[in-house]
């Protein structure tokens, strides 16, 4: 039996007894008819609906009487392709009614492989019974199906469904015979449903087993598997002591190490799982998984600020999609960590305001006659007002003072003429690049539409159809963001407009990195654009560029020096408007810092204070000034910047 050939029915509303129920009311009727093939079938879909219902197995033996024999009787449930999961069990129950309780353990195995939310172990002719009726191997064979597909621990409706189960590995555990390595894998069901000290001691037998010798054809995985049963215990010290008495017997097991790196970094111990990993690449230098999580317990290990070690995990998952491990690795890297884990939110006060405004509007009916009038203590970033002057265009903003460093002033014009200005002084944003084209929005829309991405490098290749626009195309996007259509807005963006808006920005600024991808980078256009984003006004599109800077730097080593020099150049600025004006840069900015692999000690350990004082306004407690004061933080930006242009 195969899992593509097994198919549930077309489940009903109902409950599982009545549904079962009205198919067994259906097989009756085809019996009185004579016709016990069709019958046969609605006794499978009964099973499926409710294993446990005895009325379906009496039903089973009145098909008997029709039927020429048992095997008549089993090709009746097995009629058609794909089988049903009810045919299955039915087989199962004719199987144990005929004595083949080995064959009969091992349908149900699979077929709790295939489906372990339902309860094809309440099944009445199953229980702690069969143990003195098959071998411990056969137990464990059919234990083994599924047992390490469940989740450790399983959750608690899951481990009450396969309650039973565990009810049998303990009878089988009981039985004298019962060799060392099926106890061993009856333990991997035991730890995962709520039997791990019955887990702990099963292994502790059979590493005592294992130590007189394994039994003919078998495997002397006690220890091994005493290593999970404690780990799942909460008791890491002596899940790593089993697992070293494991590896004297088996030195080559690569995925063990990887076991005991994981449990290591779990424990904050980073630096003993790279001496696993680096045992573990001495007998096999090219394994994709020794090499993942020795980068990803270097990154953990440097409180997240190893930027090499994360530039070459994600470059090792890019050029290893088959494997699975290095992108699971880069994922749990990645979280609650703004940028490299997902673009961040929005924080302006606008952008708080939108969706309040919007009411429900599609972006389809923009732009409205409503008029809103904003008052706010300091003016705020351009593109979140420019967002939501696109959906309400008579949108007013009076802001309070503007104290320096002048957020409408950019950082420098060496790079091109900044995409934002303020004419004649005013405190409302004007574009200076003209609006994109219809085909660019449509391409724009089908990148972003679906929503963030799932790593850096993943983001870069999903953007490079936005790449083939032209240069005042992807400029456009940036200055005058598109509403998302209304499909993505109902599906996903009405509760989030501005960080649709966001993202928006974010997934143009990638796309800018496929422009012209032929150039050599220091006089490539596409370098020209991502800089004169970068040090124009304050706003999202300098932190999308400097991300997108990231990630150029992240697929060419040769970048790494130059873009790590324009993102310092720029957070140094960012960091002077901190502690003298509201300011919604400095934050997302430091985390682009923290994650550049070329970037300056000196600047890693600025971004990490600068952070902590962000930390420490927002708890409103006091807190020690900058290191650095303002026109130290300008100076070195400015030797930057005068190598940057040189350049």
């Amino acid at each position: 039996m195969h899992n593509e050939a097994c198919r549930t029915p077309s489940d009903g509303e109902g409950e599982p007894r009545v549904e079962a129920e009205g198919e067994l009311a259906i097989a009756r009727l085809h019996m009185d008819s004579g016709d016990a093939e069709h019958a046969a079938v609605h006794v499978a879909q009964a099973l499926h609906h409710d294993p446990a219902f005895e009325q379906s197995y009496a039903m089973i033996d009145e098909l008997a009487g029709y039927a020429a024999g048992l095997e008549e009787l089993a090709h009746w449930f097995t009629i058609g392709e794909p089988m049903y999961l009810g045919g299955a069990i039915a087989l199962a129950a004719l199987r144990a009614r005929a004595g083949q309780h080995s064959m009969a353990l091992e349908i149900i195995g699979r077929i709790t492989a295939m489906r372990p939310d339902l309860p094809w172990c309440a099944a009445p002719w199953f229980g702690p019974y069969l143990a003195r009726l098959v071998t411990g191997r056969e137990a464990a064979v059919a234990i083994g199906h599924f047992a390490g597909g469940l989740p450790d621990p399983a959750p608690e409706d899951l481990a009450r469904i396969q309650a039973p189960w565990l009810e049998f590995a303990r009878a089988v555990a009981a039985q004298p015979e019962t060799t060392a390595q099926s106890l061993a894998i009856l333990s991997t069901l035991a730890r995962r449903i709520g039997g791990v000290g019955e887990a702990i001691a099963w292994c502790t037998r059979a590493e005592m087993m294992d130590r007189s010798g394994a039994a003919e054809g078998e495997n002397q995985v006690g220890a091994l598997m005493l290593g999970f049963a404690y780990r799942s215990a909460g008791r890491p010290t002596e899940a790593l002591e089993a697992w070293e008495r494991a590896l004297a017997l088996d030195p080559y097991n690569i995925d063990l190490y990887i076991d005991m790196a994981e449990t290591c970094m779990q424990q904050d111990d980073h630096a003993q799982a790279i001496q696993w990993a680096d045992r573990a690449m001495r007998y096999d230098p090219d394994h994709v998984k020794p090499r993942a999580v020795r980068l990803s317990a270097l990154y953990t290990q440097s409180d997240y600020t190893d930027g090499a070690a994360l530039a070459a995990l994600q470059q090792l998952a890019r050029e290893n999609p088959e494997h699975p491990y290095p992108r699971h690795l880069l994922n749990l890297a990645r979280q609650n960590r703004p940028w490299i884990g997902s673009v961040p939110w929005p924080t302006e006060a606008t952008s708080g305001l939108l969706a309040q405004m919007l009411d429900g509007r599609l972006p389809s009916d923009a732009p409205f006659d409503f008029a809103p009038h904003l008052s706010i203590t300091s003016l705020e970033a351009p593109s979140p007002n420019a967002v939501v002057r696109s959906y309400f265009p008579d949108l007013t903003v009076s802001a309070g003072d503007i104290p320096p460093p002048d957020i409408r002033v950019p950082v420098s014009t060496a790079f091109g003429t900044p995409i934002w200005s303020y004419p004649g002084g005013d405190v409302t944003e004007v574009p200076t690049v003209a609006e994109p084209s219809a085909t660019a929005v449509a391409v724009l829309r089908a990148v972003a539409g679906p929503g963030s991405w799932s790593d850096p490098i993943t983001a870069y290749d999903g953007s490079a159809e936005l790449g083939k626009l032209s240069e005042l195309d992807l400029l456009g996007l940036v200055a005058h963001i598109p509403h998302p259509d209304d499909d993505s807005w109902n599906s996903r963006w009405h509760a989030a407009p501005a960080y649709w808006a966001r993202m928006a920005q974010a997934w143009t600024c990638l796309g800018i990195l496929h422009f012209r991808a032929e150039e050599p980078w220091r006089r490539s256009r596409r370098r020209a654009m991502l800089l004169r984003l970068l040090f124009g006004n304050e706003d999202w599109s300098v932190d999308a560029a400097a991300f997108a800077l990231y990630v150029s730097a992240l697929l060419h080593e040769d970048q790494r020096p130059d873009t790590a020099a324009a993102i310092a150049a720029r957070y140094l600025n960012a960091t002077v408007a901190f502690g003298s004006r509201p300011t919604e840069l400095q934050e997302p900015m430091a985390h682009v810092v923290l994650a550049c692999s070329a970037m300056d000690p000196r600047l890693i350990a600025y971004a990490h204070e600068m952070l902590a004082l962000k930390r420490a306004a927002d708890r409103d407690r006091p807190a020690n000034p900058k290191s650095l004061t303002d026109a130290e933080a300008l100076a070195w930006a400015n030797r930057l910047l005068t190598q940057l242009a040189a350049e």
